[in-house]
């Protein structure tokens, strides 16, 4: 055996012990959970056998698909976090763990019940929530319990699509399996997943319908992303810190977006991974392009238009500056993680009182957008996917990502931005 081929081998095996070696120290470094409440489709796990005595609840709210994964996709947060000695003093962790294939108003239901036997089980205790996706839908919805809003410090939310997601925009579904021969295999793959997951996930379209982020199509039948009107919010909302992130936008696009928020700032060019070959990052590479493409609907259709031709008749243009970016691209589905636009992941209709009487949404969304620099109840990341959100990673050389609503802040890892919010509060 060549020397060569010897010293490969040894790198190879190195590695290999290395990797065995670490697997029981992570394990060690996250515990076994252990379910202290159950009702129906959802249950809440202690992480530590630590007595709570004069500690801060945080429960941990899962998104779509992730009650069957370890610790519920929350173990790279939980080992980041425990690296914060200050963090460790003044918070206890549960976990949440619901059935996603339900629908959002049963767990709902079934949410408030298992927070009122929480709270007689701690009386007088106040607690915070870190949800990630539809958990974030999840504990809005049961906000609107007087109960449960009053016991509620804070809520973060990361990358929840409140006024739902291109993806479960059903016109705009039917139009990409239009385009391409029929045999294409990426048109087969798209509609076989979408086949699949109407059927994984019953409540899919109704619960993430997107709502044109004005409330516009709120009246259609099949939209459960506002089950009260957005006035009932105003009692909670102030509550709510979220946060939203995009990635893949040209330079144009995203020099337009700084010169809109007047932000200065010069932020690092994304870079190609492998790992986005055989993840879940390289289908969202895949869908955030055509997410970016779907026309924003004017108010004077009250329902999504089926052909075509209204949907073109839909796109609405921009206000002229020197970095506009291509006029057929619609601003407000243009920023987006993958999944839900960044319209929708901030909940920006909550911000938007003061542009009640603007009917374009993508001039609304400019306004308020605008509207919320150096507002911390609203933070917008750059070069984030929907995973990277929850894995603590960037498309980046840096792990490092600033805030573009609050550009005195400096650039920091998303789970110091998270840590440093449950915090302050």
């Amino acid at each position: 055996m060549n020397p060569v081929s010897t010293a490969t081998r040894k790198y190879l095996t190195a590695s290999l012990m290395i990797w065995i070696l670490m697997l029981p120290l992570s394990a060690q470094a996250l515990q076994k959970l252990e379910t202290i409440h159950r009702v129906a489709d959802v249950s809440l796990d202690t992480f530590t056998s630590i007595p709570l005595e004069n500690r801060t609840p945080l429960i941990l709210i899962h998104g779509i698909n992730a009650e069957k994964e370890e610790y519920y996709h929350w173990a790279p947060f939980l080992n980041y976090a425990r690296r914060d000695d200050e963090f460790q003093r003044r918070f206890k962790i549960y976990l949440l763990r619901y059935d996603t294939s339900k629908d959002l108003p049963l767990l709902s239901e079934n949410l408030a019940v298992l927070l009122d036997q929480f709270s007689n089980l701690h009386p007088g205790v106040r607690y915070k929530v870190l949800a990630y996706s539809e958990g974030g839908l999840l504990y809005r919805n049961v906000m609107h319990n007087p109960e449960i809003n009053a016991q509620t410090d804070a809520v973060l939310t990361i990358g929840t699509p409140f006024h739902g997601s291109p993806l479960a925009h059903p016109s705009w579904m039917r139009e990409q399996f239009k385009n391409g021969h029929p045999m294409n295999p990426v048109r087969m793959t798209s509609g076989l997943v979408y086949w699949v997951t109407e059927k994984k996930f019953p409540g899919f379209e109704k619960d993430f319908h997107w709502d044109n982020f004005d409330c516009s199509l709120c009246n259609n039948p099949n939209i459960t992303v506002f089950p009260k009107a957005e006035q009932d919010y105003k009692a909670f909302q102030h509550k709510f810190i979220t946060y939203g992130s995009f990635f893949g936008s040209t330079d144009n696009s995203t020099k337009y977006l700084l010169t809109r928020l007047a932000n200065s700032r010069s932020l690092p060019k994304e870079r190609h991974q492998a790992r986005h070959l055989f993840s879940k990052h390289f289908i969202f590479s895949l869908v955030e392009n055509n997410i970016s493409k779907l026309p924003v609907v004017r108010r004077a259709f009250k329902n999504p238009p089926d052909d075509r031709e209204k949907l073109t008749a839909a796109s609405a243009s921009m206000n002229a500056l020197p970095e506009q970016p291509d006029s057929n691209s619609a601003p407000l589905m243009l920023y987006n993680d993958g999944i839900s636009p960044i319209s929708s992941s901030l909940w920006l209709g909550r911000f938007s009182d003061g542009l009640a009487l603007e009917d374009d949404p993508m001039n609304k969304l400019w306004g308020t957008l605008v509207a919320l620099k150096n507002n911390t109840s609203a933070r917008l990341f750059p070069s984030l996917d929907h995973i990277d959100l929850i894995d603590g990673t960037t498309r980046t050389r840096s792990q490092e990502v600033p805030d573009l609503l609050n550009p005195n802040e400096s650039p920091r890892p998303i789970f110091e931005w998270i840590l440093n919010d449950l915090k302050r509060q």
